[in-house]
C-alpha cells in the first residue's frame, strides 16, 4: 500500500518578521496621521525598524550558520522588536480609533496588574464589575487607566460621589478610598502592583506615555443603605485637549449585616516595636484591628532574677509587659512569645534553681494579670515557635509548658507545630497545648490526615498559619482570602500569616530577599493588596458563619426546607471549592507556567466563583429569615 509523504519547511523568524513588516507599515501611518505631539515615538519606531529589518531578514535566512550567542543576540532583538512595536501599534490604533489619550477600564482588583500587555491580552474590562457587600463590608473595586499618548498625563482623581437607591447624590466622603497599585520589586527580581498608599494630596495620579497604572477603589459599607448605589469619579487630565473621564461602578449593598463580634481570629506576628513602623505604634494598631487583627504576639514579658537557691531576688518589673498589655487588651488574646528568656539568674534555664523560680515568677505574674483584670482566656504562653523544626524543641516546649501547669493549670498554652513533629510529638505536647496552630503545608494540607485528625480530637482550640515567601506574587485570592475558607471548612478559630511587619528589610525594595511582608510605612500603613484580601476573608467566614446559624433556625421549618438543604449544601461543597484555592488545586498561588498572563485569568476565574458563592449566600440569608 502506497504511503504519501509530505515535506515541510520551517523557517526561521519568519512569522515574527512578517508581523514586524507589517506593524511597520501601520506605524509609519499613525506618524503621519495622529496629532503631532503623539506621533513622534511612531516615527520613531518606524525610522527604527526600516533601519533594522532587512539585516534581521538577512540573519534569519543563514540562522542555522550563526553561532549559539549570535543566534540569541538575533533571538532577543527580534522579541523586542515584536514586543515595543505592537505595544506602540495598540496604542496609537486605539487612539486613531477613538481620539482619547485616556482610556479607562474596568479590572479585576485582585489579577496582577500587568499594564499595557493586558491590553494585548485583550482584556477591554468585564460587564460585570460591580461591587457586591454585605451590610458593614468593606469591598473593593479597580481601574485600569492607560495613556495612549505621546506625554505624560496627570490624572486628577475628583472627589467620589454616591448615589443612594433614593436617587440623591452626595460626597462619597469616608465611605469611598481612592489608592493607586504601586509596581514593588520582588524577590524574583521583577515587581508586583502590591502596595496600596492613598492618593496623594492633590488626588493625582501620573501615567506615562503609553503606558498604565492601576486605581483601586476601597468602599467601606458600614454607612450605607441596603439597596443599589453608585459610585462615581469624576477623572480630568491637568491639559486642555485631553477629555475627561467618569469611572462609575455599581455598588450593591446587601441588607444582611456582618455579625457584630468577628468570627475569625487573625495573627500575624506584628512586632511593631522594633520594626518599620515603630515610629507609629497606634496607627499601625489602628491599620491592624481595622483588619480584623486579634491574636497578638509579644515580645515582653515581666523581668526578674533569682538567687542560686531558685529564690526570686524582689518583684517582677512588669512596665514593658503593661504598656503592652494597655495598649492590646479588649481587642482579643495576648500570646507571650519566648517569655522565658525574661527570668535570669546564676542557673541556666530548665536547671533545678531555674525551674523553682519559673513556677514562683508564673504565680505572681498570673495574680498580677488578675489585679489588671484581665481573664485567663485574654492570654496564653507561647513558649517555643514551631516545634518540630529542630531537634529539642518538642522537648523544650513540654518542659517550659509543665512548669506552667504546676505555676497555675488555668494558664493557656499555646503552640505553632510544623510539618517535622512527628504524631508521637504531637500526642506527648497534647497534655500541654490548650491551642494549636499547626503550619498550613507542613500539617493541614498533608494526604496523610492523622496529625490534624489528632489535634482536633484533642478537643483544644485549633488554629492554622502559613509562612511561605514570594508573597508580593502570592494569590490574593487563593493563599490569603481563601485562607478564611479553609478554616470555615475545618472549624478552625483563627487563621495567621508571617509576617505583618516583622523584617530587618524595607519592603518597598528588594535585593533578593525573601518577601514575607503585609503592608509598607509611609504617612501611616500602607496596605497591600493582599492585606485587604486578608480581611475580605475575615468577612466572608463571618457571613458564612451567620447562613449557617439561620440554616440551623429555620431547619425544623418545612417552608423552608429547600433553602436550608441548599445552604448546606453551600456550607459544606461550596466551602470545600474556595478552600482548595488555597495551596489544593492545580493552579497554583503564584504565577507559574504562563507567567502573570495565566495568573490573570486563574484569579478571574475564582473571582468568579467567590462572587457567584456570595451571591448565592445572599439569596439564601434573605430566603431563610423569619417570615
Amino acid at each position: 500500500m502506497a504511503r504519501a509523504e509530505k515535506s515541510v519547511r520551517f523557517v526561521p523568524f519568519a512569522s515574527e518578521l512578517a508581523e514586524l513588516v507589517e506593524t511597520l507599515d501601520v506605524l509609519d501611518r499613525l506618524s503621519r496621521t495622529l496629532p503631532p505631539a503623539d506621533a513622534v515615538p511612531y516615527a520613531v519606531q518606524a525610522a527604527w525598524l526600516k533601519e533594522n529589518l532587512s539585516g534581521w531578514q538577512r540573519k534569519a535566512a543563514v540562522c542555522e550558520a550563526l553561532s549559539s550567542d549570535a543566534l540569541a543576540a538575533l533571538t532577543r532583538d527580534i522579541q523586542d522588536a515584536c514586543n515595543v512595536s505592537a505595544r506602540l501599534r495598540l496604542c496609537g490604533e486605539l487612539l486613531e480609533r477613538d481620539g482619547r489619550r485616556v482610556l479607562a477600564v474596568p479590572a479585576n482588583p485582585w489579577a496582577p496588574f500587568g499594564g499595557l500587555d493586558e491590553l494585548l491580552e485583550g482584556r477591554f474590562g468585564s460587564e460585570d464589575i460591580g461591587v457586591e457587600a454585605f451590610a458593614g463590608e468593606i469591598e473593593s473595586a479597580a481601574f485600569n487607566l492607560f495613556n495612549l499618548g505621546g506625554a505624560p498625563l496627570y490624572i486628577r482623581m475628583e472627589k467620589p460621589t454616591l448615589t443612594g437607591p433614593d436617587g440623591t447624590e452626595r460626597p462619597a466622603g469616608d465611605a469611598v478610598t481612592v489608592r493607586e497599585a504601586i509596581p514593588v520589586p520582588t524577590e524574583m527580581g521583577d515587581a508586583s502592583a502590591d502596595a496600596l498608599p492613598e492618593l496623594n494630596q492633590g488626588s493625582v495620579i501620573v501615567i506615562p506615555p503609553m503606558d498604565g497604572r492601576q486605581a483601586y477603589v476601597e468602599i467601606d459599607t458600614k454607612g450605607l443603605e441596603p439597596g443599589a448605589w453608585t459610585l462615581s469619579i469624576r477623572c480630568r487630565a491637568l491639559s486642555r485637549d485631553t477629555a475627561e473621564t467618569i469611572l462609575t461602578v455599581p455598588v450593591t449593598v446587601w441588607p444582611h449585616k456582618l455579625p457584630e463580634r468577628q468570627t475569625l481570629g487573625l495573627c500575624h506576628w506584628g512586632y511593631v516595636h522594633h520594626s518599620f513602623l515603630s515610629d507609629q505604634p497606634e496607627a499601625a494598631l489602628e491599620d491592624q484591628l481595622r483588619h480584623g487583627t486579634s491574636v497578638f504576639v509579644c515580645t515582653f514579658a515581666p523581668k526578674a532574677t533569682f538567687d542560686e537557691a531558685g529564690n526570686l531576688t524582689g518583684p517582677p518589673d512588669y512596665s514593658e509587659v503593661d504598656a503592652y498589655v494597655e495598649a492590646h487588651r479588649g481587642h482579643g488574646i495576648i500570646l507571650f512569645f519566648n517569655y522565658q528568656s525574661y527570668l535570669k539568674g546564676p542557673a541556666p534555664i530548665r536547671s533545678e534553681a531555674w525551674n523553682r523560680a519559673c513556677v514562683a515568677w508564673l504565680r505572681a505574674w498570673v495574680e498580677h494579670m488578675k489585679a489588671r483584670g484581665l481573664d485567663y482566656r485574654e492570654w496564653a504562653l507561647y513558649p517555643v515557635d514551631e516545634p518540630g523544626l529542630h531537634p529539642g524543641l518538642v522537648e523544650l516546649h513540654i518542659d517550659m509548658a509543665r512548669l506552667a501547669r504546676e505555676a497555675d493549670p488555668n494558664i493557656l498554652i499555646y503552640t505553632d507545630p510544623v510539618g517535622d513533629a512527628s504524631l508521637e510529638d504531637l500526642q506527648a505536647m497534647a497534655p500541654y497545648v490548650d491551642i494549636w496552630c499547626p503550619n498550613r503545608t507542613g500539617i493541614v494540607l498533608k494526604p496523610d490526615s492523622a496529625k490534624l485528625d489528632f489535634l482536633k480530637a484533642t478537643g483544644s482550640d485549633v488554629f492554622v498559619y502559613e509562612c511561605l515567601g514570594n508573597v508580593k506574587h502570592r494569590s490574593a485570592l487563593a493563599y490569603y482570602r481563601g485562607q478564611a475558607w479553609l478554616c470555615a471548612h475545618h472549624g478552625f478559630k483563627a487563621m495567621g500569616f508571617w509576617t505583618y511587619c516583622t523584617s530587618q528589610y524595607d519592603p518597598w525594595f528588594n535585593s533578593g530577599e525573601p518577601d514575607y511582608l503585609l503592608v509598607y510605612q509611609g504617612k501611616g500603613v500602607v496596605p497591600s493588596k493582599r492585606w485587604h484580601a486578608v480581611r475580605d476573608g475575615i468577612e466572608d467566614h463571618g457571613m458564612l458563619t451567620r447562613l449557617r446559624e439561620a440554616a440551623d433556625q429555620a431547619g425544623n421549618d418545612p417552608s423552608r426546607a429547600d433553602a436550608v438543604a441548599k445552604a448546606r449544601d453551600l456550607l459544606d461543597r461550596r466551602i470545600a471549592e474556595v478552600a482548595r484555592f488555597c495551596g489544593l488545586e492545580d493552579d497554583g498561588e503564584i504565577p507559574e507556567v504562563g507567567g502573570t498572563r495565566r495568573q490573570r485569568a486563574v484569579e478571574d476565574r475564582r473571582w468568579r466563583t467567590l462572587r457567584e458563592i456570595r451571591r448565592d449566600m445572599a439569596a439564601l440569608l434573605g430566603r431563610l429569615a423569619a417570615p
